[in-house]
């Protein structure tokens, strides 16, 4: 029997284990990347939703899924993450496109009650009589006459036959532009001889084909040289005619 100054053996003690440490998870820089350009896209996604005209019951679905992908990222749940941020943005399109139709029903709706009420018929009072007034024609404009090819061309070679009487070149030229420069040349040389030169010129056989025509040139050149001998020579050549704008023109001569 055990004596009662002994005390009874103590109760064993245990130590209470601290409770582990909660640790934090932590994303990768190439899930951080991800998980930010999956956001982005959401939140761009809920602004144009919203800017269409979604309620906040339309954007309810969406806004929950968004609150789900970020506590999943908080807690390193990086795919279940992923997966909200894609449901969110699922969600607020299907919302834009909603508010979008809803738009459209009720301005076509608005548009179809705007029909204009039929106008009353109004009844029109009878015609009044009265003499009837004869008014007088029109006068007539005198058409201009077409043009006169033959009396065109005739003009260009009194044109020519006033430069040849000038005995200057230039003026030649200007009667004839596309004088050769041996023609040139030769009534140069001509004209140095001279002392006063007549023309007489007109114009036969005249074949007008379009804006070109052919005609023989006869007549006679009067001419005093420097000595004053007066002389009196024939002229008969081909010259060839061209309409540039309208107008003939000297174009060769032959």
């Amino acid at each position: 029997m055990q004596s009662s100054g002994i005390p009874a053996s103590p109760a064993p003690t245990t130590t209470a284990k601290p409770a582990p440490k909660k640790e934090v998870a932590t994303l990768s820089a190439q899930e951080l990347e991800l998980f930010r350009s999956l956001q982005s896209t959401a939140t761009e996604l809920r602004t144009r939703a919203s800017e269409a005209g979604a309620t906040a019951d339309n954007l309810r679905a969406g806004d929950d899924h968004n609150t789900a992908a970020s506590t999943a990222a908080r807690q390193g749940k990086v795919t279940e993450a992923a997966n909200h941020r894609k449901l969110a943005s699922a969600a607020w399109a299907a919302a834009e496109r909603d508010a979008r139709a809803a738009a459209a029903a009720a301005a076509a709706a608005a548009s179809a009650k705007r029909v204009e009420a039929p106008k009353p018929e109004t009844t029109a009072p009878p015609p009044a009589v009265s003499n009837p007034v004869v008014q007088a024609p029109a006068p007539k404009v005198a058409a201009l006459p077409p043009a006169n090819p033959a009396a065109e061309i005739d003009a260009v070679i009194k044109s020519y036959e006033r430069a040849i009487d000038s005995r200057d070149i230039g003026e030649m030229k200007r009667a004839y532009p596309t004088m050769t420069a041996a023609q040139s040349k030769n009534w140069e040389d001509f004209f140095a001889t001279l002392r006063s030169m007549r023309a007489s010129l007109a114009v036969s056989n005249l074949e007008v084909r379009g804006d070109a025509a052919d005609a023989r040139i006869t007549g006679a050149y009067d001419y005093v040289s420097k000595s004053g001998a007066s002389s009196r020579q024939p002229a008969s050549f081909l010259a060839s005619f061209k309409r540039e704008n309208g107008s003939w023109k000297l174009s060769a001569v032959r």
